[in-house]
């Protein structure tokens, strides 16, 4: 699955063209921070810490929401609004799993952009 649609790719470039060093920028903030975001959120999972959950998973959405990459926003979303039930869910390891599968596929994703920009 991709995780980056097209429409998006297309701005990103445009952006890329017309203020140039904005996506690259855009890029590598996210493929930084959304590796350190993600062990934030298992952390506070594994602490039973729903507001380090709430927050980190704020955080991922943002930076998601930036991107133009819905999936991984409406993931973080999830967690975010349902961090005090997903604190005791069982289920929300195999969520936070396919959350760390679709943030590794957008880094790749977007590293690839990079060098088609």
């Amino acid at each position: 699955m991709t995780a980056i649609k097209p429409e998006v790719r297309e701005l990103l470039r445009t952006l890329e063209h017309q203020q140039p060093g904005t996506t690259t920028e855009l890029i590598r903030l996210f493929a930084v921070d959304a590796p350190v975001l993600l062990q934030r959120i298992y952390g506070a999972h594994a602490m039973r810490d729903a507001e380090g959950l709430v927050q980190a998973a704020h955080y991922l959405r943002s930076s998601a929401l930036a991107l133009g990459l819905s999936d991984i926003e409406a993931g973080a979303l999830a967690l975010e609004r349902d961090a005090a039930a997903a604190i005791d869910d069982a289920a929300t390891r195999v969520r936070l799993d396919a959350l760390r599968s679709q943030v590794e596929s957008a880094v790749r994703e977007l590293r690839g952009l990079l060098d088609a920009v």
